[in-house]
């Protein structure tokens, strides 16, 4: 982050770049914070599953735009509507508590830990690897104009693939569990 904001050229001194890389970060669970409540109550009267999907194409589309972004307003903006549109942490939980029973809810609540530390371990890592590839391998990529003019779109093309598999697979493979809304009816 701190590379792509220095490359905005809209910091003023460098100590300023770690003021809108924090503010760029922080945007995202600014988001969430405020959507959370509306994505558990639209789970409760559509469905888990529809707002998973949405919350995942979304992200997709949220990080195609970032990887476009050539001003911080974009990434900014695209950043918020990615974390607005994944104000769903307690959908995810509450998917996972419909679709286990007694036998096998502890693994999966332990997996779902496990694959978020990864993530969160492993995103900021080939982030920092795929960005700007034109100058970090320039052997493979220095001929590509598109990486040339867009160099920091491979770490969220990357995202965006992962939230579409993601996606591809909630379609076709998570069941919707049918329910009675108890809350917000």
């Amino acid at each position: 982050m701190y590379f792509f904001i220095k490359d905005l050229n809209i910091a003023d001194k460098p100590s300023d770049i770690a003021y809108y890389a924090g503010f760029h970060a922080a945007s995202f669970s600014f988001a969430q914070f405020f959507t959370s409540l509306f994505w558990g109550w639209l789970s409760d009267k559509f469905g888990r599953k529809q707002v998973l999907l949405v919350g995942l194409f979304g992200n997709a589309v949220c990080m195609i735009s970032f990887g476009f972004a050539k001003t911080y307003k974009v990434a900014l903006i695209s950043r918020i509507f990615s974390g607005a549109l994944n104000g769903n942490l307690g959908v995810v939980k509450s998917s996972i508590a419909e679709v286990t029973d007694e036998t096998n809810s502890a693994r999966a609540f332990g997996l779902f830990n496990i694959t978020w530390a990864m993530g969160s371990l492993l995103g900021p890592v080939l982030g920092g690897f795929l960005a700007n590839p034109a100058t970090s391998m320039p052997f493979i990529f220095k001929s590509c104009t598109f990486l040339v003019s867009y160099p920091y779109f491979s770490p969220p093309f990357v995202s965006s693939l992962v939230s579409l598999c993601g996606f591809v697979f909630s379609l076709f493979f998570l069941p919707e569990i049918k329910y009675p809304t108890i809350f917000f009816s």
